[in-house]
């Protein structure tokens, strides 16, 4: 009965639409199984909304609508494009997000308007090549789909410049690209284009395991060389091994990486662990698996890479040795047959040995079935068989061949140029072969950029020197740059080939600090030598007393905790093998040993850190989980970025890992006291549910906790941060111009500019702060294809009092997103560079207005700090020009408000911003929605003015997130 309704619902807004000649008409949520015949006389309509109906199909009729520029399906249940579509010529926006498409026809390509195509969501393996014809597409959404592989046709497509690809089983050189920007992959495809493309077969064979157990042995096996006694692996060692692919039509390189196993190493060895890749767990019978450590090893490789593919090898030397006894189904029963594809037992030293020459000879038993095991597993790997540029393997293979561990930029060029390579592609096959891990190298880094490092196993061996020295072991990581220089090229204790030049070793210590492994200190007597931290050499001792850190925080501070509770994927606590080194380096910018090493405070399993009017922290390693302490006048902002730190390392760097943000009971009870952790998300959700109380788990413990009262310690979710804003926004705005005015007083390089405000503007401050971040992590993916900050001025004022204003023109700034300051401020404000005049329409402005008041309300209040810290705008009347403009920005969008609609939030609770491709649609929608499409559609306007962005330059900060900086800023990333 109600669809009946519904139906007739439908007609009447047909018949309504027909009376009015609308140009727009909607059916969203009707349930819709047909629509009403009558749709064909809506041949005005230009825009039409069929979401979230249950249509299987379209009439042939809806091919009438030939004035159509906007379709909008999202939300039905369509398993093929209805053929109607394909005449709608006119057509600029197709969204098809949430179906069940499998294909798209060949003769989509007469599509030719298309601007906008959404296929997010659907069950598509294939894209047609035809895809090309549709020249005026800018914006292609296809995540959440199973397409393995791109047409290369797409590179063909000049106005894209978006390109969603997430979720989606790619293979390892198509995200390489496309993680590199929708340029880097059309670049990519592009090249496999012009160059012509082969299938590329190779592999990473990975063997693990502990020390002394056989690795070296057994791959020497493999690669069928001759058999003999190696000394203990420092770092890692690669060799190629070649083996015929199972259906016999090809040979499959692998190339397999020998890891040294001592404890010391494991945390830099996982830098080289890939998806792309077979595993060898090796362990020796004699030693017994338990002592083999052979789980543990599984779990570290799964932990790191959740899809590894592994087989564990007992090895041994010989007839009279001990025979393997490991239980099989335990480890199967925790890894699964997905992850563990055998069990295998072999001999690395062939059978018989010649008692005059002492060589071995003869069988290896079970190499060979080893190897066709190997083959199997490898064949299936993501990406095997994609195809690549035609010269790309040709010439990666070269590379090795030619036994080179590094060159200098310039003979790198040269060499691919030789080779096959076109100077245009030179470029990104370095970028994307170093993703894959097949060399290192970082063209963004001013000390790295004019070197290639061929040989990753060789600057491993390197770091491995630094691990396993006494004398930096004592100094409990502190060592001097002339000390690495003795370890690297000491004539008297290390041979030729074991020796790295001195003019490579700033890249080294650049490369260490890249990985995390690695910090340059600052002394405090200039006359002091150079010295690095080493976070893995840090003393285990924790210090007796912590400075400023009693049993109670210091009068007008307040204190929050949160536990980051490490887990894997069946939610049991887990090793995050080298977290805490990781954390020492990535946050010594916090650390009170910042201007004098000597005040660091830091230990294996805890971190001191401080940071001006945000507070001061302690995080320590207790168990498995990471414990994070701040007192402030406003800790939330500080312990939520200290969380989110924590939480992207984990989950970025180990895949299989999960980091769950907890508090701490605020009540403990007798049984356990403390030691209840409550889920934040839980808590939120249960909150939301409209329940007052959450029930405690520990056991013996009936009580049910007060809500509110756990989420005490909670930090506040980034889009909840403009709601503080606007709740006192008066009295913050009047104490950061105050801030303003008391700082510019001050000698700006003065790090103690900020430490004598009172705790109600270091309050204000901290709260502006943290609704900056939420603000940028609202627009991540948006960042990847163009800048996020901006300011605009009507080029006619006044216009917004006219009622019937359509479309008006502006002058739109483009800020630095480091400085945190509009380009003319640091180019000279008579530059005009970044400044343009564009045409915005009522009905965008209408659309983005939510997000746009609280956008310009939050870089106004950004402004006055900005410009103090970032040492660059001092001119009173430009600083005034620019609040002004962005207090104008901030009254067109309460304009088109109408003053009473309360600003939206910038995204979803939790605090965390994720992307579509790891939460799905939940982003996609509401205001999340409507902010992205508008900063993307302001990215094609800038697009078509002036691609290069008024000379911004695209960098990535230390958690690969995509920022848009000032030139002079870019060396810092």
């Amino acid at each position: 009965m109600e669809r009946d309704f519904l139906f007739i619902s439908a007609e009447r807004r047909i018949d309504v639409a027909l009376e009015n000649d609308s140009k727009s008409i909607e059916f969203c949520h009707l349930y819709l199984t047909v629509l009403p015949k009558t749709i064909s006389s809506l041949t005005k309509v230009q825009e039409l909304d069929l979401e979230g109906n249950r249509l299987l199909s379209l009439p042939k009729s809806i091919s009438n609508l030939v004035n159509l520029k906007s379709l909008s399906l999202r939300n039905n249940q369509l398993r093929e494009l209805p053929e109607a579509i394909l005449g709608l010529t006119s057509l600029e926006s197709l969204d098809l997000r949430n179906n069940q498409l499998r294909e798209l026809p060949e003769a989509i390509s007469g599509l030719t308007n298309l601007k906008s195509l959404d296929l997010c969501n659907n069950q598509l393996t294939a894209l047609p090549e035809t895809i090309s014809s549709l020249t005026n597409l800018k914006t292609l959404e296809l995540r959440n789909n199973r397409l393995t592989s791109l047409p290369e046709s797409i590179s063909c497509l000049a106005n894209l410049y978006r390109l969603g690809y997430e979720g989606n089983p790619l293979s390892p050189e198509l995200l390489a690209a496309a993680n590199d920007g929708v340029n880097a992959l059309l670049d990519y495809l592009r090249a496999r284009l012009k160059s012509g493309s082969v299938e590329s077969y190779e592999a990473k064979m990975i063997l693990v395991g502990e020390g002394d157990v056989g690795k070296s042995c057994l791959l020497d096996a493999l690669c069928n060389r001759p058999w003999k006694e190696h000394e203990s692996t420092h770092g890692i060692r690669i060799e190629t091994v070649k083996v015929a692919h199972p259906n016999g039509e090809c040979e499959l390189q692998l190339n397999g990486w020998d890891f040294g196993g001592q404890r010391v190493y494991r945390p830099t060895h996982q830098l080289f662990f890939s998806e792309s890749a077979i595993y060898l767990v090796v362990w020796k019978p004699r030693e017994g698996s338990q002592a083999g450590q052979v789980a543990e090893w599984i779990r570290l490789i799964k932990n790191r890479q959740p899809d590894a593919k592994v087989f564990v090898v007992a090895t041994h030397g010989g007839p009279m040795e001990r025979q393997p006894d490991i239980d099989q189904h335990e480890l199967i029963n925790e890894f699964t047959k997905d992850t563990i594809l055998g069990f295998f037992h072999v001999d690395n030293r062939p059978a018989m040995q010649d008692k005059k020459t002492g060589v071995w000879s003869g069988e290896r038993r079970n190499i060979t079935q080893l190897l066709k095991a190997i083959a199997q597993a490898a064949s299936d790997l993501p990406g095997m068989g994609e195809k690549v540029p035609r010269a790309w393997p040709d010439v990666r293979m070269k590379l090795v061949k030619s036994r080179e561990s590094w060159m200098s930029y310039d003979d790198f060029s040269a060499f691919c140029t030789e080779n096959g390579i076109k100077p245009g592609e030179i470029e990104l096959f370095a970028r994307l072969t170093h993703q894959l891990g097949h060399l290192i190298h970082f063209a963004g880094d001013p000390t790295l950029k004019n070197f290639v490092i061929l040989r990753p196993d060789w600057l491993a061996t390197a770091i491995s020197l630094v691990f396993d020295d006494e004398v930096s072991r004592r100094n409990k990581g502190l060592v001097e740059i002339e000390r690495l220089s003795e370890l690297w090229n000491d004539p008297e204790r290390r041979r030729n080939e074991e020796r790295y030049p001195r003019r490579l070793h700033p890249a080294f210590i650049g490369l260490m600090k890249r990985f995390d492994i690695s910090y340059e200190v600052t002394r405090s007597a200039k006359d002091e030598p150079r010295a690095i931290l080493v976070g893995q050499l840090v003393s285990d001792i924790r210090p007796e007393t912590l400075p400023d850190w009693g049993d109670h925080p210091s009068n007008g501070d307040c204190e929050q905790t949160q536990i980051c509770r490490i887990v894997d994927m069946k939610q049991k606590s887990s090793v995050a093998e080298g977290l805490f080194y990781q954390l020492i380096v990535r946050l010594h910018k916090y650390s009170f040993g910042r201007e004098n090493f000597d005040e660091s405070v830091h230990w294996q399993r805890g971190l001191m850190l401080e940071d001006h009017y945000n507070g001061r922290a302690l995080l320590e390693h207790i168990g498995n989980d990471v414990r994070i302490t701040v007192r402030a006048a406003y800790p939330s902002g500080f312990l939520a970025m200290l969380t989110a730190e924590v939480k992207w390392v984990v989950e970025y760097f180990w895949e299989g890992l999960r980091c769950e943000v907890t508090v701490p009971c605020d009540n403990p009870c007798d049984q356990t006291p403390g030691s209840a952790l409550f889920e934040v998300a839980k808590l939120i959700t249960f909150k939301k549910k409209g329940l007052d109380q959450y029930p405690c788990h520990i056991s013996g413990c009936d009580q049910l906790k007060d809500i509110d009262g756990l989420l005490v310690n909670a930090t506040t979710p980034e889009n909840d941060a403009m709601g503080i804003l606007q709740e006192n926004l008066d009295d913050i705005k009047e104490n950061v111009l105050a801030i303003r005015e008391e700082t510019a007083l001050r000698h700006v390089d003065s790090m103690s500019r900020f430490d004598n405000l009172d705790a109600s503007t270091r309050t204000a401050i901290a709260k502006v702060e943290a609704a900056y971040t939420g603000l940028i992590k609202t627009l991540l993916d948006e960042a990847r294809d163009g800048p996020r900050l901006f300011s605009f001025e009507a080029v006619n004022p006044g216009f917004f009092d006219r009622p019937n204003w359509i479309a008006e023109k502006f002058f739109l700034t483009l800020w630095c997103e480091h400085s945190r300051l509009p380009l003319p401020a640091i180019n000279g404000k008579d530059d005009k560079t970044g400044v343009y005049e564009i045409q915005l329409t009522r009905k965008w402005l209408s659309k983005a207005a939510p997000f746009l008041k609280g956008f310009f309300t939050t870089l106004s209040l950004v402004l006055p700090v900005a410009s103090t810290g970032a040492k660059l705008l001092t001119d009173a009347d430009h600083y005034n020009r620019i609040k002004d403009e962005l207090d104008f920005s901030q009254k067109c969008a309460e304009s088109v408000l109408k003053g009473g609609e309360k600003v939206l939030k910038w995204a979803d609770v939790g605090g965390e911003y994720k992307s579509a491709s790891s939460t799905g649609e939940k982003h996609e929608s509401g205001v999340r929605r409507v902010e992205g499409s508008a900063l993307r559609e302001l990215h094609a306007f800038l697009q078509e003015k002036d691609p290069g962005f008024g000379g911004l330059t695209r960098v990535q900060n230390r958690r690969h997130e995509f920022l848009w900086v000032h030139p002079k800023f870019a060396s810092e990333y």
